[in-house]
């Protein structure tokens, strides 16, 4: 009978395992030294059957011989089974991550990259304030243009006044407020006048004489407009009056730095002529102004009374255009 040891060389995980399989093998080594004379010794008596001297004692000694042999190989293959379970758990141990390749230092810092970062910054805040812009100017539905309005409104713009600085006050008595008597040859004024001539254009087969300005809200710049409107009307050799139908929030009395003591509200009531409400100037001969006087609880119904329509009768019959400053168009008054 032959017998071959095999052992493997794996690394082990740990110290204690190592010399485990240390101890096993040199259990195995003698072993096999024992295995190796025994197998000498049984080839000598039974393969090439060499006489005994005595037969009997040569029959015992096989028999311890064998039993010594068969209880060798047990220990062997016992000590072989250990070590093959060494080595499965050895490799079940043994962790699968495989290194690529090595580390490599870096040459510079990671972070912070300050230039790197502004620029993402910066990128970042275009795209947020170019969005917002977009939606904003998505968003608004106001008219800007005289296109807009043409477009929109199917309306033909008889004038364009753009915004008004704040009149630098001089010292030219009730019209200091007025900002085409403040500035007569600036781009305002000459607007003015633009639409001054506009105005004639539109009256060419009958003339115009009256003349209602409002807005779609309050605070827009109607009275504003008539005033300075009115003024230059004036200044055209027309006889200009400006009334202010305005019964809630009456300005032209501000604007012409006036008493507003008596006016439109009297010659409703028909206390008054309205030769004794009106008011001249020094300083433009041809405008006259009438204001809103006292502040009646129904404005409504007095401008569409039957009273109303014989004052403008009555004073379409003194001045050749009557410029009416009414209420913003969100009450009926207009």
């Amino acid at each position: 009978m032959e017998f071959n040891i095999s052992s493997n060389d794996p690394l082990f995980a740990t110290e204690e395992e190592i010399l485990q399989r240390f101890q096993f093998q040199d259990e195995l080594d003698q072993i096999q030294a024992l295995l190796e004379l025994y197998q000498e010794i049984y080839t000598q008596l039974v393969v090439m059957g060499e006489p005994m001297q005595n037969e009997n004692s040569s029959s015992i000694q096989i028999a311890r011989l064998e039993r010594t042999l068969d209880l060798y190989e047990q220990f062997y293959f016992t000590s072989l089974s250990s070590l093959e379970n060494i080595n499965l758990t050895q490799a079940q141990s043994t962790p699968n991550v495989v290194q690529v390749e090595p580390a490599v230092i870096p040459s510079g810092p990671i972070s912070p990259r300050p230039f790197q970062s502004a620029t993402l910054y910066a990128a970042v805040g275009l795209l947020i304030t170019g969005g917002v812009a977009f939606l904003v100017e998505y968003l608004d539905d106001t008219i800007k243009t005289p296109d807009e309005v043409k477009s929109l409104l199917q309306l033909p713009v008889i004038g364009l006044v753009g915004d008004m600085e704040e009149a630098s006050f001089q010292n030219k008595g009730n019209l200091q407020n007025i900002y085409v008597a403040q500035h007569p040859r600036s781009p305002i004024s000459e607007a003015f006048r633009s639409l001054r001539t506009s105005l004639e254009f539109y009256s060419v087969d009958s003339p115009l004489e009256i003349l209602s300005i409002t807005s779609s809200g309050p605070e827009e710049g109607k009275t504003t407009i008539a005033a300075n409107l009115s003024v230059i009307l004036a200044s055209g050799n027309k006889k200009v009056l400006l009334l202010d139908a305005d019964l809630r929030r009456p300005n032209i009395h501000k604007m012409f730095s006036v008493i507003n003591r008596v006016g439109l509200s009297d010659l409703l009531r028909g206390n008054l002529d309205y030769s004794e409400v009106i008011h001249t100037f020094d300083e433009i001969a041809n405008l006259s102004i009438i204001t809103s006087g006292s502040l009646p609880p129904n404005p409504a119904e007095l401008v569409a009374s039957k009273k109303m329509n014989s004052i403008i009768d009555e004073l379409k019959s003194s001045f050749d255009m009557i410029i009416i400053d009414t209420p913003p168009a969100i009450v009926t008054d207009s």
